[in-house]
């Protein structure tokens, strides 16, 4: 069952996780008293914004996985789950969607 995924989509995944790792670890360690008065505030407004989108973001890595085991178990209705979780986190997700069709060609067609 696992030999079907293609590695594309594997990697997709992993780079995903990778990105939102660094995304959030880098807004934790970020340091607003290094920038000008002025800038803070809007600096402030930034960082509350992508955390309050931060459980949509690991909504959508839930999403992939998922989508890619539905393709895996023979599911129409996972490439269409990978590809709509895909979309909503462009471009960074354009291995992952490569992989999830590849993998659905496996599975279907070999």
């Amino acid at each position: 069952m696992l030999r079907n995924v293609h590695p594309a989509a594997v990697i997709g995944v992993m780079l995903n996780f990778g990105m939102a790792w660094m995304l959030f670890a880098a807004l934790a360690s970020f340091d607003l008293s290094l920038l000008r008065p002025e800038d803070q505030e809007t600096m402030t407004a930034i960082i509350e914004a992508v955390y309050a989108i931060r459980p949509v973001y690991y909504g959508l890595l839930v999403l992939q996985v998922i989508g890619l085991a539905l393709i895996v178990l023979r599911v129409r209705f996972g490439l269409g789950l990978a590809a709509v979780a895909a979309f909503f986190m462009l471009p960074g997700s354009l291995v992952y969607i490569i992989g999830c069709a590849l993998t659905y060609h496996r599975v279907v067609y070999d």
